[in-house]
């Protein structure tokens, strides 16, 4: 898992793709990831903005890209739940 907060500054734009979605594109890792050519091929893609003082969990297996639209400071960290090895 990663968390990306936020502390101050411009706005961040995040993609991302579901977990499922995340699994039919793997075999294909080595191309670019174009965001049309995925959703002609039926991957769902969810857009969000991220404001200050907000937090976004990223989960393991999941594609995402973040694009900063100015100067900002935010920061992220790896994390692991306590039954992820079990």
């Amino acid at each position: 898992y990663k968390v990306y907060y936020l502390h101050e500054g411009a706005e961040i734009m995040w993609y991302s793709i579901n977990l499922a979605d995340s699994k039919k594109i793997k075999s294909d890792l080595n191309s670019e990831l174009d965001l049309n050519c995925l959703r002609k091929n039926g991957i769902n893609i969810i857009k969000t903005i991220q404001k200050s003082g907000q937090m976004i969990i990223c989960l393991p297996g999941c594609f995402y890209k973040y694009v900063c639209l100015g100067f900002n400071k935010f920061e992220s960290i790896n994390f692991i739940v306590s039954n992820y090895y079990l």
